[in-house]
């Protein structure tokens, strides 16, 4: 994995380093890249831009945006119901 941490250091917040380490230990053998807020052709807006993307060949494109207010709900639904989650 080719990790791209970008502004990570500077602009993160404590919630999207913790993500980011865990990210890096589990996709260590994964080949691929994983970046921090790498703006996509023709966004300007910042808040906009996922915190992190992941590019694999496993996993495809996947986006993964950190929330840091606090979650009010989160209920677990059964796979067979059609989604793993409900929030």
């Amino acid at each position: 994995m080719e990790f791209i941490a970008g502004t990570l250091g500077l602009e993160a917040t404590v919630a999207a380093r913790e993500v980011w380490h865990l990210l890096s230990i589990n996709l260590h053998n994964v080949t691929g890249q994983l970046g921090y807020r790498q703006p996509s052709v023709g966004v300007r807006e910042k808040t906009e831009i996922p915190t992190f993307i992941l590019i694999s060949e496993r996993h495809g494109i996947v986006f993964i945006d950190v929330v840091d207010e606090k979650l009010l709900r989160w209920r677990l639904i059964p796979l067979s119901q059609g989604a793993p989650y409900d929030v």
